[in-house]
């Protein structure tokens, strides 16, 4: 048995994240739903499970499974829903909403690193526009406000940046701030 630990996450962050994370695809609801298991142990475990608030029982969870929602039609949105397997020995967690936007800046750090990391091996060749197309054709970005100037305005500013990994450092960006649940 398992209880929703419910997360907003952004739709583009979904749809990316649900190709990155290995887990089990399967059909529910007339929509493609993938399962990823997150272990406790794991950073995103760990995280997820320091900033839960507990309910009257004893914990024991051993995992937690991330949810993406592919939806059936162009017009719909995707989703993301963390799932934590209980049964009577574990806790039921709830994110608190201060953390939603941390987990969402986790992720968000997460989507730039991987695509300055992509970038970077086609900047080598001096062919960053099409990485760009190739990133966003690969990630399925065209439907979730993700344009090639977006995208390489993002890969500039990180570039300029000679610290890579910086933004792990210091204060988020406040373009994350308008997550909504749908």
């Amino acid at each position: 048995m398992s209880t929703i630990l419910p997360v907003c996450i952004k739709p583009y962050l979904v749809h990316v994240l649900f190709k990155l994370f290995e887990g089990d695809e399967f059909h529910y609801n007339g929509k493609v739903v993938k399962g990823i298991k997150v272990d406790l142990s794991s950073t995103i475990g760990r995280w997820l499970r320091s900033h839960c608030i507990k309910a009257n029982r004893p914990p024991k969870a051993k995992f937690y499974n991330l949810v993406f929602e592919m939806p059936n039609c162009s017009t719909s949105k995707w989703k993301g829903t963390a799932h934590q397997y209980v049964n009577g020995k574990n806790h039921f967690l709830h994110l608190p909403q201060e953390f939603m936007d941390d987990f969402n800046h986790l992720l968000e750090d997460l989507y730039r690193t991987r695509v300055c990391a992509f970038l970077e091996g086609y900047e080598i060749h001096g062919t960053i526009k099409q990485g760009i197309r190739d990133f966003m054709q690969k990630y399925d970005l065209e439907e979730y406000d993700q344009t090639l100037e977006s995208i390489e305005r993002l890969y500039m500013r990180e570039k300029e940046n000679t610290e890579k990994f910086s933004r792990f450092q210091h204060k988020w960006t406040a373009n994350m701030g308008n997550v909504s649940a749908d």
